[in-house]
């Protein structure tokens, strides 16, 4: 009896230990899927469902919503003033304009900070100054860059004097010129974020497989485009598919910089711009649904394309992400140079190996030390000619440093001036010989001593309540980043850990929203926030974010590589309940990546425009980029330029103080959370 007692307690209890961890899989995936279902999902069927509606705000009264079929994708094709495709097509043009040198630049940049035989010298201070322009509110880069390409300013006024451009010439009068403007806005804002991660992919590659090319005759052309960039493609697709989701969201740079014109002749105004026009005070929640739609399209194909042509299978990729398979993967991408090549390469090194044999037992001792000459002399070029590249790699890292560090400079430069001395800019004139435009120049940059009066004049306007507005950016911010951080680690704890039903289902599901634009949804978003009376409400903008798909896929990334089931085995053997090791072992072992996201979650909540500036309306619930944008929205010939500064340094200059204190741990967390590709 008592043995029988015994057998069954040992069978049925595994099994009893088993569901429960399968419980408790599904039980840290709740919060994540029900706020995604409730926040993202609902609101994106709703924009599918509502672009068939008629469905907008008349004055004080609500039409519809009323059935009218494919109307609302009529008016959008049919609008002769506002075309889609003319601002989609602008959204691309720039996006283009801004990516492809971005990913040029930062491939580059990535290839010389990982080179063993450059040996870059102070590369942590050039990758700490290349990310900061990551960090910076976009309504600051764009009110900055308004300033100085704007009618008349600084750069306009220089190349006028210089005899460069006509008088008539505007940088905001031309199409090109302004969208322009906008893709080197994005570029610098975004290189050095593209370069660590490129960096990551690179790290990730065994150079010894590298040398073993080297020393089999491969150049460096051919190393690069059958090794490197055949194991870069999951982190190169990953880079070029996220970075054209973010070129689609593009609001806050042009929005900011033509005044949420999008001149000139509509060249800049792009689909979001459209969106977020349609979504405001007429609340056309029907042609907006439409819009989103064709846009949700438009953005699904392209990324599909994308996928098709640079994607790999999957078995093929888990060869290229998983650690123990890497050296496989490098194998099989070294039996892709050119076999011929090989085997004569291998010939000719026999056959010159078998001459010198000969050469050498024939050679007199005035040849051999002739031949130790000649040898010292490659030596002396091959140190040469590695000395030049340096010193055109520290160059090119000099410039970049010298221009981002200029433009915090001037952020915080304008900040002590008065309106006048802003709006004369660099103090030049055509009148006056070079050497005196030269002393005016430099004079220009001196500190001035208006950071006091600029500072109470801003903090004194009633009209904008800075501190208020300060305080709920913090608020926000802060509330945020801990739920973001928080529940995306118990979301990526589930599926690194439990093996429950659904669990590579779920996990696929996650990935493919990562790539949906969340402006899409915002339709669908705001209809349910305006039928449930909850705009203008801060919590709409907080609990969200508690479903993250980037901030998650980020963290499952990094617990990959450092939590291994055998150690969360150890603490339930030790009695600790499923909570209690996530809480006291967990998420100590993955605090590295939780600080780094914690600050990008920050951030970004700091520099949120777009959607803010749809759900708050009343003034004392307004986030800091709302106050900006009502100021950069007024013309500098009628409002204080130096209050404007003086608000966008107290935007950055936390910013900038928390990453320059922690940039080693940011820099170091996104490398290795990026690793596996």
């Amino acid at each position: 009896m008592q043995a029988n007692i015994k057998k069954s307690s040992i069978k049925e209890k595994p099994k009893k230990s088993k569901v429960d961890y399968n419980k408790w899989g599904y039980r840290f995936l709740i919060p994540f899927l029900v706020v995604y279902f409730v926040f993202s999902l609902i609101p994106l069927l709703s924009t599918f469902y509502y672009s068939f509606f008629e469905y907008r705000q008349q004055g004080f009264s609500i039409i519809g919503p009323n059935f009218i079929g494919f109307q609302n994708y009529v008016t959008v094709f049919s609008d002769g003033s506002e075309k889609l495709f003319k601002y989609f097509g602008n959204t691309m043009i720039m996006w283009i304009m801004g990516f492809v040198p971005q990913l040029v630049v930062s491939l580059l940049f990535a290839l010389w900070f990982t080179s063993i035989r450059l040996k870059i010298k102070g590369s942590s201070f050039y990758k700490t100054i290349m990310y900061m322009p990551n960090l910076v509110m976009a309504a600051a880069f764009s009110m900055l860059f308004m300033q100085l390409f704007g009618t008349k300013g600084p750069i306009e006024t220089l190349l006028v004097n210089a005899g460069i451009v006509d008088e008539t010439f505007s940088f905001v009068n031309s199409s090109w010129a302004a969208r322009s403007i906008i893709a080197s806005m994005n570029f610098i804002m975004w290189f050095g974020n593209t370069t660590i991660l490129l960096m990551a992919g690179i790290m990730g590659i065994d150079q010894t497989t590298i040398e073993s090319a080297q020393m089999d005759g491969a150049s460096s052309g051919k190393i690069f485009f059958k090794i490197i960039l055949p194991l870069l493609k999951p982190i190169l697709l990953f880079v070029l598919v996220t970075s054209l989701i973010g070129g689609v969201q593009m609001y806050d740079i042009p929005y900011i910089f033509t005044q949420g014109g999008g001149g000139p002749d509509f060249s800049t105004m792009t689909v979001m711009m459209y969106l977020a026009k349609l979504l405001g005070k007429s609340k056309q929640l029907g042609l907006a649904g439409a819009v989103s739609v064709i846009i949700f399209i438009i953005t699904g194909v392209i990324s599909f394309i994308f996928f098709k042509f640079l994607g790999t299978d999957n078995e093929k990729e888990e060869k290229v992400v998983k650690p123990s398979k890497l050296k496989k993967q490098i194998l099989s991408s070294l039996k892709k140079l050119d076999f011929i090549d090989r085997i004569r390469v291998k010939k000719y090194q026999r056959k010159q190996e078998i001459a010198k044999q000969k050469v050498l037992k024939k050679q007199t001792k005035e040849e051999q030390i002739e031949e130790k000459r000649a040898k010292a002399a490659r030596i002396s070029m091959d140190k040469v000619l590695l000395l030049v590249q340096r010193i055109i790699v520290y160059g090119i890292y000099t410039l970049f440093t010298i221009v981002i560090i200029f433009i915090f400079y001037l952020l915080i430069l304008n900040a002590t001036k008065s309106h006048t001395l802003i709006q004369r800019g660099f103090n030049t004139s055509s009148d006056l010989s070079l050497s005196e435009n030269i002393g005016r120049f430099f004079e220009s940059l001196v500190f001035q001593n208006n950071f006091g009066t600029n500072f109470t004049n801003l903090i004194s306007n009633t009209n904008l309540r800075v501190i208020r507005a300060l305080f709920n950016s913090i608020f926000i911010s802060l509330s945020t980043a801990i739920l973001t951080t928080y529940f995306s680690a118990m979301t990526a704890y589930a599926i690194h850990l439990y093996k429950f039903k659904g669990r590579k289902a779920i996990y696929t599901f996650i990935l493919v929203i990562m790539m949906i634009p969340a402006q899409i949804a915002s339709a669908g978003l705001i209809a349910m926030l305006f039928r449930y009376q909850l705009l203008d409400n801060y919590w709409v903008l907080i609990i969200p974010t508690i479903a993250a798909p980037a901030t998650f896929f980020f963290i499952k990334q990094y617990m990959d590589s450092v939590l291994p089931y055998e150690v969360i085995e150890s603490a339930r053997v030790d009695g600790s309940s499923e909570i209690n090791t996530f809480h006291k072992l967990a998420l100590p072992m993955i605090a590295p990546a939780i600080a780094v996201q914690f600050i990008f979650s920050f951030v970004a909540s700091w520099n949120n425009f777009y959607l803010p500036s749809l759900i708050i309306t009343s003034s004392e619930k307004r986030t800091i980029p709302i106050v900006l944008s009502l100021l950069t929205g007024s013309s500098p010939d009628t409002f204080d330029l130096g209050p404007v500064y003086m608000l966008m340094v107290i935007a950055i200059v936390p910013m900038l103080v928390i990453y320059l204190v922690l940039s080693k741990k940011i820099i170091k967390g996104v490398t290795l959370g990026s690793v596996k590709g």
